[in-house]
């Protein structure tokens, strides 16, 4: 692996880093988290797909007990091969930001490590979900109760004006709000990832740098999230076109007759999407968690005071 700069990085340096380790090595990134992506895609839209399928016999087959068996048994089977598809596929992605960032010599030793800390990784991951799910839960209930309660109070224009400024300041609070609850997740993961720390002791030493770069933090993750985003439209986009070309004029060439095609062709693009989403995701934070370090703690100039120690005994021995 190409050595890190031991510097210090401002925020689009780090992005800027991210997609230039990916783009150095996609091709272990890709024959890393292929098949664990496909599997995650495809069980995900057999699933899918049987429900769909169960509803639109539902009222023909009178609600029979065998379809629906049948049916939520292919369903059920799809998503345990979800569950642990998407378990390898965040592990090994793990022990990519290892290889990545030149913690261990060879991506294989960086899987072994964090299969001895497998535990401790999968509880990590399912942490890293739930602070941004509850923040967006919560401001539903906030978004729910101010329409009400605007629409009781209010009537006609001065609902619509004193809507528009209500709601863009609960825009701002959730958008604020949801990236810093994403970074601690997030931030979480990375330690996990990089240090041999238990998990009492990784979410003590998140709290603590969220607790003092919480606003770069937050504004690592918006600017993260809007370079993902838009490469993600780019990937996307040949469905995006599919659907709204099959849209208007299915009526003509009778495209919605061959679902099946469209769900290969998802399929396919689903495959890089997640690859590429997990793979900068995960080590963006690597980097930033990095970077975090040599501001606070200054590692870099650690790890030189090591290595001139090193040089200094091997001179005397």
């Amino acid at each position: 692996m190409a050595p890190l700069p031991e510097k210090v990085l401002s925020l689009a340096d780090i992005v800027s880093l991210t997609f230039r380790r990916f783009r150095l090595y996609y091709k272990l990134y890709f024959k890393t988290l292929f098949w664990p992506a496909f599997f995650c895609s495809l069980a995900s839209h057999i699933a899918y797909l049987s429900l769909q399928h169960w509803v639109s016999i539902a009222a023909t087959s009178l609600l029979a007990a065998t379809p629906f068996i049948l049916h939520m048994g292919v369903s059920l089977l799809s998503m345990v091969v979800w569950f642990f598809s998407a378990w390898e596929l965040c592990l090994r992605s793990c022990a990519l930001v290892r290889a990545v960032l030149c913690l261990d010599p060879t991506y294989k030793d960086s899987f072994n490590i964090l299969k001895k800390r497998s535990g401790t990784v999968f509880f990590a991951c399912n942490l890293a979900l739930l602070p941004p799910a509850l923040c967006l839960i919560f401001w539903a209930i906030v978004i729910v109760a101010a329409a009400a309660a605007l629409n009781v109070a209010l009537g006609g224009s001065e609902r619509v004006a004193f809507g528009a400024v209500v709601f863009a300041i609960i825009g701002f609070a959730l958008t604020i709000s949801v990236m810093i609850s994403g970074l601690f997740g997030s931030l979480l993961l990375a330690i996990v990832t990089l240090e041999q720390l238990s998990f009492i002791e990784s979410f003590k030493r998140t709290w603590l740098l969220v607790s003092l770069r919480m606003m770069r933090g937050g504004s690592f993750t918006s600017l993260l999230a809007v370079a993902i985003a838009l490469v993600c439209v780019v990937i996307e986009s040949p469905m995006i076109i599919l659907h709204v070309f099959e849209q208007a004029s299915h009526a003509s060439i009778k495209l919605s007759q061959t679902p099946y095609l469209i769900d290969l062709l998802e399929i396919a693009l689903e495959v890089p999407f997640n690859i590429f989403t997990f793979s900068i995701s995960f080590t963006a934070y690597g980097l930033f968690y990095r970077d975090l370090k040599l501001r606070l703690e200054g590692a870099d100039l650690l790890a030189r005071l090591a290595r001139l120690e090193r040089l200094a005994k091997s001179n005397i021995d």
